[in-house]
């Protein structure tokens, strides 16, 4: 079973709901669990994922989603093939997210029998222990518990804490719960609207060391299901020493045939006293390389540091792909695993490490840089053994400050020029005057206490930490 195409099946399945439907007190509901996706311009990102998908497939009839129902029943069936739970092969984040999706459509049916049964039976799939009469009555306490404790986004962190303190869903999957913090944005530039994905995870128990075992990108595709292969690409005098990979990211990954994105990346490698990071950014020369051209942008950071109980993990990703809308590039990112990778090393890889690993080794530069040097791109001289560009040693909630700084000027004067325009030609309307000013000093009121907090430090804290 191809668990991950399944699960966004899933989550896409709420999408048609609101189109399909189109009843607001279903857009209401869907939006109290997928917050921002059913407004004008953002329902409807499901097709837009599809059709994405069938440019990219060998066969387009062979990549298809399934149905809510078809997905349900494919993870009923993966349970009962297994002797016991851990043999069904999921790993804690996308049961998490699996059992988010199942509670938010259980929202939406009838409740009739027929649904109970296979809500139930799907559900069953998250029950540790043995499967049969335990696995069965733990999957109908679930659904219980999801249709009498789950209205929204918020409650989600208490219904799983019940669950595992009655042995519904395995403790690993609570630990992922509680210290994870996920945020995404849309942001709009001269090309226009790209998605903007940020995370935070915390681990007790865990070691920078441990991290950075599993931290080359060439060892993603052992650490989730999204990313199929990272095949290595030559360095050159050109490349400035960062490491070059071809990667290969699908929902369907060792499905033949399936369907494969393929973008040329860069990475560079550091340390810090406190830490280590991975910066990544699309390669600067493509065309020699079996890029199929569809990602326009795809560039972040992960930085892991070493905190007294353990090692927190921040991911910032900046993705666009070509005629696909931010808010469906949002979904895709974010239950496909692409945004996930972070995580994925958190409560998987850096403990139980696979086998056949690439080992740690910080990027040194080498030969002459990509491009001459410009002093509009990098202001200011790199740090010792790292190339211009490389979005360390500013501290990344320090960057994320000065771009939302950025983002906040520049809105705020193409508002004011666009409705200078239209005042030109259409007259001028002092109410649209007396709504501008009201956004203005509501942004000036709130950003810039928002940024200053960002630059001390102030980011979104994982739960229960």
């Amino acid at each position: 079973m191809a668990t991950l195409h399944s699960l966004l099946a899933l989550y896409g399945a709420l999408d048609d709901a609101v189109v399909a439907v189109d009843d607001p007190n279903v857009t209401a509901r869907v939006e109290a669990f997928l917050p921002g996706t059913t407004g004008p311009g953002r329902q409807g990102w499901f097709d837009d994922i599809r059709r994405f998908v069938r440019e990219l497939s060998v066969d387009p009839d062979q990549t298809e989603f399934p149905s809510r129902t078809a997905a349900l029943r494919e993870f009923a069936e993966m349970r009962s093939t297994a002797a016991v739970q851990e043999e069904v092969g999921i790993g804690p984040v996308e049961m998490a997210r699996f059992l988010y999706v199942v509670g938010a459509h259980w929202q939406l049916t009838s409740r009739a029998e027929v649904e109970r049964e296979l809500f139930a039976e799907a559900l069953a799939v998250a029950v540790p222990g043995a499967t049969g009469p335990v696995s069965r009555t733990g999957g109908q306490a679930l659904l219980e518990l999801f249709g009498g404790n789950f209205e929204g986004r918020e409650d989600f962190d208490a219904v799983i804490e019940t669950a595992a303190n009655q042995n519904l869903v395995s403790q690993e999957v609570l630990m992922y719960v509680r210290h994870v913090s996920f945020e995404f944005d849309i942001r709009r530039d001269a090309c226009g609207e790209y998605a903007v994905l940020r995370a935070e995870y915390f681990r007790d128990g865990l070691s920078v060391s441990k991290v950075k075992r599993v931290a080359d990108p060439a060892n993603w595709p052992r650490c989730s299901p999204f990313f199929c292969d990272m095949k290595p690409i030559p360095k050159t005098p050109d490349s400035y020493g960062w490491s070059r990979v071809l990667e290969s990211i699908s929902t369907l990954c060792g499905v033949v045939p399936g369907y494969r994105l393929r973008t040329a990346i860069k990475y560079w490698k550091g340390e810090r006293t406190d830490g280590a990071f991975v910066n990544y950014d699309i390669d600067d020369d493509r065309a020699n390389t079996a890029d199929d051209g569809f990602t326009i942008l795809d560039r972040g950071y992960i930085n892991f540091e070493k905190e007294k109980r353990g090692v927190r993990i921040t991911t910032l990703k900046e993705v666009k792909f070509a005629g696909v809308p931010a808010i469906a590039t949002v979904m895709f990112a974010v239950i496909g695993g692409y945004a996930a990778i972070g995580e994925s090393m958190l409560v998987g890889c850096a403990l139980n490490p696979p086998s056949g690993l690439v080992g740690w080794k910080v990027s040194a530069s080498t030969g002459k840089p990509a491009k001459p040097f410009d002093p509009t791109v990098c202001a200011s001289l790199p740090a010792a053994g790292a190339p211009c560009g490389c979005q360390q040693p500013i501290s990344p909630t320090v960057a994320e400050a000065v771009d939302l700084w950025a983002d906040c000027v520049t809105e705020v004067s193409t508002e004011y020029a666009g409705l200078v325009n239209h005042w030109a030609k259409c007259g001028f309307e002092p109410t649209e005057m007396v709504d501008f000013g009201a956004k203005v000093s509501a942004r000036l009121a709130t950003d810039p206490w928002r940024i200053f907090g960002l630059m001390l430090g102030g980011g979104p804290q994982p739960k229960g930490h």
